[in-house]
């Protein structure tokens, strides 16, 4: 939820902020990026606060991260049914994006590739961690949760080893990973995000804006509305076709038939 929150409070204050100036000087530039540092993180903090009220505040659990995905989706979703489009591009993919399209799918290849040759047992870190000492040791941390003030080296659920304890305070040890169980469906897992990841950025990246087609209709071509919601909009099937003029052979014909 930190990530979601934060990612999209810059992308929304970068959008309100840059997306419609046509061309950013450099005095626009350093006032953007000065906003964008000093709005970002407190905008998250609302977020998050906003989400967590079902929850436990302080401390986000699966309902928050529902409550999270819910909100986004409908506001997605109502901004694609108001504007008409759909998945759908306004510019076409230039050097750079296939850039980074190529960096996204080069990230999304080594990490499938670290997962598939590499075991969690491996790892090794010796260095300052988590303080070690007495079980069962409570105190508060900066938001008011209750936590284990130290690690206890005989009780914990992380998913490591310590080696080499004593006894009293200690911070610096040294830590090693552990075998994980279900090694094989972890693969499938991260192939099948790492493909899913590769495919929807690299359409994101690389996909071209969607031409308009052109009306076979006399006067001026009218771009037809893609609003479901509006549906009394005028569209290219809907604008009259002007008549033609009566000529002199057509008002004789007229008078005579009278």
């Amino acid at each position: 939820m930190w990530v979601i929150t934060f990612a999209s409070s810059f992308y929304f204050l970068l959008n309100i902020l840059s997306f419609k100036i046509r061309r950013i000087g450099w005095f626009q530039f350093v006032l953007i990026t000065i906003a964008l540092c000093l709005f970002t993180t407190p905008l998250m903090m609302l977020q998050m606060g906003f989400f967590q009220v079902l929850g436990v505040m302080g401390c986000p659990n699966e309902l928050s991260l529902l409550l999270l995905i819910l909100v986004y989706l409908l506001v997605i979703s109502l901004k694609m049914i108001y504007s008409g489009n759909w998945l759908q591009k306004r510019f076409n993919p230039a050097m750079v994006d296939g850039f980074l399209s190529g960096v996204v799918n080069i990230y999304f290849s080594c990490l499938a590739f670290i997962g598939f040759y590499f075991s969690s047992e491996v790892p090794v870190s010796e260095g300052v961690h988590q303080v070690l000492g007495a079980c069962g040791v409570k105190e508060l941390d900066l938001s008011g949760m209750v936590r284990d003030k130290f690690l206890c080296a005989t009780g914990y659920d992380e998913q490591f080893r310590i080696h080499g304890t004593a006894s009293g305070e200690l911070q610096w040890y040294t830590i090693s990973g552990v075998p994980n169980e279900y090694h094989d469906v972890w693969i499938i897992i991260i192939c099948t995000l790492g493909l899913l990841g590769i495919t929807a950025f690299t359409y994101m990246f690389t996909a071209t804006a969607p031409t308009p087609k052109n009306s076979g209709n006399v006067g001026t071509t009218r771009t037809p509305s893609m609003n479901p919601i509006n549906a009394k909009k005028v569209s290219t099937n809907t604008i009259p076709k002007p008549s033609a003029k009566p000529t002199l052979k057509s008002r004789a014909k007229k008078k005579k038939n009278q």
